[in-house]
């Protein structure tokens, strides 16, 4: 699937499903394998980021929505000033997500006339209602193969962690093998791209290496703690989108819910945090960062309250991002005694993640749940809805859309993301291996 030309546009112009590259059959094909992850993590990221995209496009013409509702229930009709910055707006969502045909509003003199003003208003406004119902449908859609992929890319994690782990037994079979006499050549190995992989601190070592294992480990435990809380917040959301009320007890939720996120993930390890604004005093974002993990990259789980009208709403989000400061220049080589240890260490974090693949069947649960939460969340944004119950059910209904997509969003991470970097973690220990052992030299004597 391609979604360059926009995220509504491929999904109507292309319904079927695809799994991505084939994993390799050989268990000897560690670099393919390692490949075909690297690649099915882009196409998830890729199709998660059009998600957000979309759905940022929709919360943004529900606001215009909003406005164009309140001046056709005055009976006024917006003025032609209004029209063309709304048109401006919602053409240029409609271009990025790939949404073609037909103009959203009608030409701007009939908003300069109040004899015209009113019915071009109504006509621009069931317009912008078409296109968030198209959005919301692509998004379905994509979400449904975005699930398709995280099981594709679940299947192919696993196999190819098996092989991996096999890859370090032999690697741990040939260091217990080689002779005590064996001594490193040189005092540090002439290879960036592994001393970038390693780094804590501007350091590249057995230390630091221990230290990303460890972290790898902790991220597990912390995923599988999120997984479950999500499954109790994803109840609250089914249950308030069952009856479209109760958005006070949904924030209060909300609210645990990210208590437990912050809790699970300080146990990785805090590395720091910043706050930022966006446009005003729509949008207050904080970041929080955690790890780091292999590639000098950290977690940041962001928060940020977005408002609309009189409504505030906290979403939140985790993404794998790459963290300065911290890289190292080289990186030391490894003794023959260290190669082994290291290498044991590798195979218990394969091990581990090899154990978290029995927890990927209660994400995939909570995900159908959502999905079908999304059905009725997509049968009440058809409809149009006036009178002061109705907006108490809209509101609660943008919320609901909010907390379906931070979860959604935050198991794919769980999903691909986390355990994705376990998997580097544990490449990148037969990477250093390897290479220490290649730099290992049998003294005559």
């Amino acid at each position: 699937m391609s979604i360059r030309n926009g995220l509504v546009f491929a999904m109507e112009d292309d319904t079927t499903l695809e799994d991505g590259v084939a994993t390799p059959e050989a268990v000897a094909e560690v670099e393919q394998g390692a490949a075909v992850v690297a690649q099915q993590t882009g196409e998830v990221e890729e199709l998660q980021a059009a998600i957000e995209d979309a759905e940022e496009g929709a919360e943004t013409l529900e606001k215009i929505e909003g406005v164009l509702e309140e001046s056709t229930d005055a009976g006024e009709g917006v003025d032609e000033t209004a029209a063309e910055i709304a048109e401006v707006a919602v053409e240029s969502i409609r271009a990025r997500l790939g949404i073609y045909g037909g103009k959203s509003f009608p030409a701007m003199e009939a908003f300069g006339s109040q004899n015209s003003r009113l019915s071009a208003t109504k006509i621009a406004l069931e317009n912008v209602k078409d296109t968030i119902v198209r959005i919301w449908e692509a998004i379905k859609q994509a979400v449904i193969r975005l699930w398709e992929k995280v099981k594709s890319f679940v299947l192919g994690l696993f196999k190819n962690n098996a092989a991996l782990s096999k890859h370090l037994e032999k690697l741990q079979e040939r260091a217990k093998n080689m002779p005590e006499t064996a001594k490193p050549e040189k005092n540090e190995l002439d290879n960036k791209s592994l001393a970038k992989t390693f780094s804590v601190a501007k350091k590249a070592n057995l230390t630091t290496a221990r230290t990303l294992i460890a972290n790898a480990e902790k991220l597990l435990g912390a995923t599988n703690s999120i997984a479950g809380t999500s499954e109790s917040f994803s109840s609250n959301i089914i249950s308030a989108a069952s009856r479209l009320e109760g958005g006070q007890e949904l924030s209060k939720a909300k609210a645990a819910f990210e208590t437990s996120i912050a809790s699970a993930l300080v146990s990785v390890g805090t590395m720091g945090s910043k706050a930022g604004g966006e446009a005003g005093k729509d949008k207050k974002e904080s970041i929080t960062f955690y790890g780091p993990f292999v590639g000098t990259r950290v977690i940041a789980y962001k928060k940020k309250e977005v408002t609309t009208g009189s409504d505030t709403e906290t979403r939140f989000s985790i993404d794998l991002t790459t963290y300065d400061k911290i890289e190292a220049d080289k990186i030391s080589a490894l003794k023959r005694d260290e190669v082994y240890e290291l290498l044991k260490e590798g195979v218990k974090l394969s091990d581990a993640l090899s154990a978290h693949e029995k927890s990927q069947g209660a994400k995939a649960k909570i995900s159908e749940k959502l999905r079908k939460t999304t059905d009725e969340v997509l049968s009440e944004v058809k409809k149009a809805t006036d009178g002061e119950k109705d907006q108490e059910k809209a509101r609660v209904l943008r919320q609901i859309q909010a907390d379906v997509s931070d979860v959604n969003g935050m198991l794919s991470s769980l999903s691909v993301a986390f355990p994705g970097v376990v998997f580097q973690t544990v490449k990148a220990v037969g990477d250093y291996a390897s290479a220490s052992l290649a730099n290992l030299k049998t003294s005559s004597k």
